[in-house]
């Protein structure tokens, strides 16, 4: 499901829409700072390689256009997708950690703790291997003459709005967290609990989020579903 949302959000488009919106509202000279983030928020949904050829040809046209070294671009980027694809569920390693640990019962650990404590331990270290290590290696030099084509394709391809790009990509991580939330504060056998629960579980999270991704981006934008189901 994890795949699925994530190549709809490529495909759609919808990926490209969040970064250049944060490149937008961040500006040049914190543009660090908006590929990180834009990294961050991509590397929840997607998994490092979808994210990573998304990404790249945006990396390649703002050091062009800010005439910055690609590695001070780049370096930000990639330890963002690495640090959401290493750390936080529902990615493959994350989930396979969570069903491997079991507590005395024989329960296994909470998708929604791993990710909120992933969260934690993730923004320190994607700062650190993001800015900072990109800072270090600016002057490093790379000849990107070669891979400037494909950052024109970005213009020209009709992007969907900013809300439902975000809110879709990013659906599957808030309703674990509310359903992280309702565990702690709702009263137990309350119906309002049970039903933030169940959608807080991660698949069903995951398979909401691929239904709305599915009729939005693809049957509400005019795709026929023989062509999302290719997707």
């Amino acid at each position: 499901l994890g795949a699925i949302l994530g190549k709809i959000l490529e495909v759609s488009g919808a990926a490209e829409q969040i970064a250049l919106t944060l490149i937008k509202s961040f500006g040049e000279k914190n543009i660090q700072w908006a590929v990180l983030l834009t990294g961050f928020l991509i590397g929840i949904p997607l998994y490092y390689n979808a994210g990573f050829v998304i990404l790249v040809p945006l990396v390649f046209t703002i050091a062009r256009k800010a005439k910055l070294p690609i590695l001070y671009i780049a370096i930000p980027m990639a330890a963002a997708l690495s640090t959401t694809h290493c750390f936080l569920p529902p990615h493959p390693g994350p989930v396979v950690l969570i069903n491997s640990f079991k507590d005395s019962m024989g329960n296994k650990a909470s998708m929604g703790k791993v990710l909120m404590y992933g969260i934690i331990i993730a923004i320190p270290v994607v700062v650190l291997a993001g800015p900072v290590l990109g800072r270090l290696l600016q002057r490093i030099k790379v000849d990107i003459g070669n891979f400037l084509i494909s950052s024109e394709e970005v213009k020209e391809k009709k992007l969907p709005a900013v809300f439902p790009s975000f809110f879709i990509a990013l659906l599957p991580v808030l309703l674990i967290t509310l359903a992280v939330i309702a565990n702690i504060y709702l009263p137990d056998g309350s119906l309002l609990k049970k039903i933030v629960l169940f959608t807080g579980d991660s698949t069903i999270a995951l398979l909401l989020a691929v239904l709305i991704a599915t009729w939005f981006f693809g049957l509400r934008s005019g795709h026929s579903i023989e062509t999302v189901m290719k997707w």
